[in-house]
C-alpha cells in the first residue's frame, strides 16, 4: 500500500467497528452473524452519531426493507454523502452491489442476490479494502473473519484489492457513495 504503510490511523469507521464487534452476535453461539446492510448500518449510525434506530424509515432503507426499492441501501447514506461513479482516494464509500435483479424493472425477486459493503481506499483509489459481515460468516475485513479489534492496527496489513475485482461479480450492477467524513492518516 505504498505510502500509506503503517500509517497511524484515527478512524470513526474503524472505532465503530470495533464498538460494534463487542456487541456482535456470538457466530458459535447463535449460528449467524449481522447482515450485510445491519452491518455497515451499525457503523454508520455509530460513527456519524446518527439517530436511527431499527425499525425507524431511514433503517428500513438501509436493510433494502422493500423488495421495489433494491437500492435503498446505498440512497439511504446519500444524507451524510455523495454518490460517486468511482472510489475517491482516502475515503470511506457505503457500497451495493446486485449479483441479479429479476424482478419488473430491476426490482428484487425472492432468491436475488445482493451485498452491502464498506470500502477503504488510499491515494490510488482504485485500491482498497473491504469491511463488510454476513449471515454466513459475520464481520469481515479484508476477507478474514474478525471478532475483536482494534481492526486500525490490522487496516494497512491485510490484502488490498483492486475495486474493478470488487465490484466484478454483481453483474446487475453497483452503486455507491462517498462518506463525505474524512479519516485521518
Amino acid at each position: 500500500m505504498g505510502d500509506d504503510a503503517g500509517a497511524d490511523v484515527t478512524d470513526a469507521i474503524l472505532d465503530a467497528a470495533d464498538r460494534a464487534l463487542a456487541l456482535h452476535p456470538d457466530r458459535t453461539a447463535t449460528g449467524h452473524g449481522w447482515p450485510c446492510c445491519e452491518w455497515v448500518a451499525r457503523l454508520v449510525c455509530d460513527a456519524y452519531a446518527l439517530p436511527h434506530l431499527p425499525g425507524d424509515a431511514w433503517w428500513r432503507r438501509a436493510n433494502v426493507w422493500d423488495g421495489l426499492a433494491p437500492w435503498s441501501s446505498v440512497e439511504a447514506y446519500l444524507e451524510i454523502g455523495d454518490e460517486v461513479a468511482t472510489p475517491r482516494p482516502y475515503t470511506w464509500h457505503v457500497v451495493q452491489g446486485w449479483r441479479r435483479l429479476s424482478g419488473p424493472d430491476r426490482t428484487m425477486r425472492p432468491g436475488d442476490i445482493g451485498h452491502t459493503w464498506l470500502w477503504r481506499t488510499w491515494a490510488d483509489a482504485r485500491i482498497g479494502v473491504t469491511l463488510d459481515s454476513s449471515v454466513e460468516d459475520g464481520p469481515k475485513l479484508a476477507g478474514v473473519h474478525v471478532e475483536r479489534g482494534p481492526l486500525a492496527a490490522r487496516l494497512y496489513h491485510v490484502g488490498a484489492q483492486r475495486w474493478t475485482d470488487r465490484a466484478k461479480p454483481y453483474a446487475a450492477g453497483v452503486r455507491l457513495v462517498a462518506l463525505r467524513m474524512g479519516t485521518s492518516r
